[in-house]
């Protein structure tokens, strides 16, 4: 989480995530992933791609508990990016499975992990997701 200065708070007075070569993408609300549920990821590196939700509530990495995996491939620059279904946001890149290889092109299933955007947002009072 990052407190915004003031001086740029404007940027950040909307509810699009970013989705190169298409629309931006506007939230209208926030869900919990489920196995299987369809979904897209924005990342900085790798842009806007889509795929299912793999497994959830994972805790292989225990500071991070209560992670979902998708099949999307991110390349390290992705992290932080937004996972959503639909227009429904779903969670946050952390890591991926493809970060250290640096590409997308090789025999290893893709694997992002994310987290919740329901824990971020149980977890830090005061902190809202703008919808239209």
């Amino acid at each position: 989480m990052i407190k915004i200065d003031q001086n740029f708070a404007k940027r950040f007075e909307n509810n699009y995530v970013r989705a190169p070569g298409q629309d931006p993408v506007a939230i209208t609300g926030t869900a919990d992933p489920v196995e299987g549920m369809p979904v897209c990821m924005s990342g900085r590196v790798t842009g806007y791609h889509c795929g299912t939700v793999g497994f959830v509530d994972i805790d292989t990495i225990p500071l991070w508990p209560s992670r979902f995996t998708v099949n999307i491939c991110g390349l390290g620059g992705d992290s932080g990016g937004a996972v959503l279904s639909g227009t429904t946001a779903l969670g946050i890149a952390v890591r991926s499975n493809k970060a250290i290889e640096g590409t997308c092109d090789s025999a290893t299933v893709p694997e992002v992990t994310a987290t919740p955007i329901t824990n971020v947002l149980a977890g830090t009072p005061g902190l809202k997701i703008r919808t239209n």
